[in-house]
């Protein structure tokens, strides 16, 4: 069965009552990690189907009830899925949950890993290993979504997938190699798949459905997966690490995993979504924008293993900065910039930068800390302390759904502000819970509520982004979204372990760490706080439901 969808290049937006596209009611939905929960409105376009539909002729007037009853049968025959769409949405959704996958199924066998590569079990050594990961799957997206705009989605699609699987298989042979250095740089390459799988599989969903029931849920199903992703990541390297007692395998069988979804999606993905488009990429701007990221974030994540009095540590920080503020300038006199400085001059935009990038800094000390101080304080197995993050996934899920049914509804920034007092309240929970305590007490709540957060921010957040930014630039302010979100997961890594170093007592409290990490995590989730409250007014002109 063929796909009922539109030529992804001929594609025209649906207009709206009140003049807008729906690119602009999608909220920049060919572009980012959490973009499912962007493809808000879904009473408007349920709306628009009945609108459409053409005008009966006068006899049928006289048959009001027939005529109610038709329309409805046609929104529910517009609603049903085919096999083939629903497959389509599967396949494409894979990319958001694989992405998180890659960050649990490395964070939950941290012993393992550090064992076999010479480090221990030290959170701040092992830190490198996740946050390498986030780092690249940030700083390279602004770069492949606008590579698959010019030589196709299905395309840079598959190469994500071979490009994932590949360095998964090294990262796998790095126990061999004993060497901690090759493993984060592996890992680090390994990011720049998911960074080329999720702006295109936002793009396939944008470009196959037209507004509607179908566009919705797929995207509401490609944001509601993410909590999931990372959960599904903690248990299949808990079952690895555990059972097979093999860390290895884990990304082996992540190698297989992956090369089998790319033969799928070359059968799935109609040929029609790979033709070429057309425009020029800018390589320079790209380069050196990336580059810059790379060395300040290997500055900063390096502090705590080499300290700032080596030398090379500030003169790379040094160096990162004037190449992003060469970044800065290429992008002010470039004709096609990747990333156009323009956009920083609306308040609103830069406010809701800043606090998503507070908000999810202490996100990353949530994922990277939590599951450390579960097994290291308590004395669960692996696959015990990845069953306790099930809940998350159950509240992640339905932060997206919520995030769906209510940005119609409500302004945005009412829920883009619970989602940092989420973020906030999960820190502090953390910050306070006892070591000898029950699960249910403290533990469960922590891991609902900080849960809510990510979904509800990325939601609201791309929304007003979306309100703020030329229509001629959603796709690019998307982007950037989805770079500051994975980026600040990575960074947030790196100053939690300057903290956590710096607190536990050279390794002899390591809950002291912890705590020093989540106590800095507050700090940023409440800046983000902050933030949203001050700029809440002009958020408010920005985006009304």
């Amino acid at each position: 069965m063929a796909l009922a969808m539109p030529d992804p290049i001929q594609h025209h937006p649906h207009k709206y009552d009140d003049g807008t596209e729906d690119a602009k009611r999608s909220s920049i939905s060919g572009a980012s990690l959490y973009s499912g929960v962007s493809g808000i409105g879904t009473v408007e376009n349920i709306r628009s189907i009945e609108i459409c539909e053409p005008e009966r002729e006068p006899h049928e007037k006289a048959f009001r009830g027939q005529a109610v009853m038709q329309s409805r049968r046609v929104i529910e025959e517009k609603a049903n899925m085919t096999e083939h769409e629903l497959t389509f949405i599967i396949v494409v959704i894979m990319a958001q949950l694989f992405t998180q996958m890659n960050l649990g199924n490395t964070i939950i066998q941290l012993k393992q890993v550090g064992q076999a590569l010479g480090v221990g079990d030290s959170t701040t050594e092992g830190s490198w290993f996740v946050a390498s990961y986030s780092m690249t799957v940030g700083a390279f997206v602004l770069a492949t979504g606008r590579l698959g705009d010019i030589y196709g989605f299905k395309t840079l699609w598959i190469i994500g997938w071979i490009w994932t699987a590949a360095f998964s298989l090294i990262c796998g042979f790095c126990g061999y190699m004993h060497s901690p250095i090759a493993y984060d740089i592996f890992r680090a390459l390994t990011g720049i798949g998911p960074s080329i799988l999720m702006p295109n599989a936002a793009a396939l969903i944008g470009t196959a459905f037209n507004p509607g029931f179908k566009k919705n849920l797929a995207f509401a199903l490609f944001g509601a997966v993410a909590p999931g992703g990372y959960v599904l990541g903690l248990l299949w390297g808990a079952l690895f690490a555990q059972l097979v007692d093999d860390w290895r395998w884990t990304y082996w069988a992540m190698c297989l995993v992956c090369l089998v979804l790319a033969g799928i999606a070359y059968v799935v993905i109609p040929t029609e979504f790979n033709k070429k488009g057309h425009g020029t990429f800018d390589y320079l701007g790209t380069v050196v924008g990336v580059s810059g990221l790379v060395l300040v974030f290997f500055s900063f994540n390096g502090a705590p293993s080499f300290n700032w009095s080596t030398p090379y540590i500030p003169v790379l920080l040094a160096v990162g900065l004037l190449l992003l503020a060469a970044f800065v300038y290429i992008e002010n006199h470039t004709d096609h910039p990747v990333m156009p400085m323009s956009l920083f001059l609306n308040p609103v935009f830069s406010a809701v930068i800043i606090s998503l990038m507070c908000g999810w800094m202490s996100f990353g000390m949530y994922q990277y800390y939590t599951p450390n101080f579960l097994l290291h304080t308590r004395s669960l197995t692996q696959i015990n302390v990845a069953a306790q993050f099930i809940p998350s996934a159950i509240s992640g899920g339905l932060a997206a759904l919520i995030a769906v049914y209510l940005l119609p509804r409500v302004s945005a920034w009412p829920l883009f502000l619970a989602s940092m007092v989420f973020f906030c309240a999960g820190q502090v929970l953390l910050a306070l819970t006892p070591v000898d305590q029950t699960y249910w007490a403290m533990t469960f709540p922590t891991i609902v509520l900080t849960s809510l957060g990510p979904d509800l921010s990325f939601a609201s957040g791309s929304l007003i982004v979306s309100d703020a930014s030329p229509r001629d630039k959603q796709g690019i302010a998307g982007s950037f979204v989805n770079t500051v979100v994975n980026y600040s997961i990575g960074l947030g890594l790196a100053f939690g372990g300057s903290v956590e170093k710096a607190t536990n007592l050279g390794g002899k409290d390591v809950v002291r760490g912890y705590r020093g990490a989540w106590w800095l995590g507050t700090g940023f989730a409440g800046l983000g706080i902050v933030v949203t409250v001050l700029f809440r007014k002009r958020m408010e002109k920005s985006h009304k439901a």
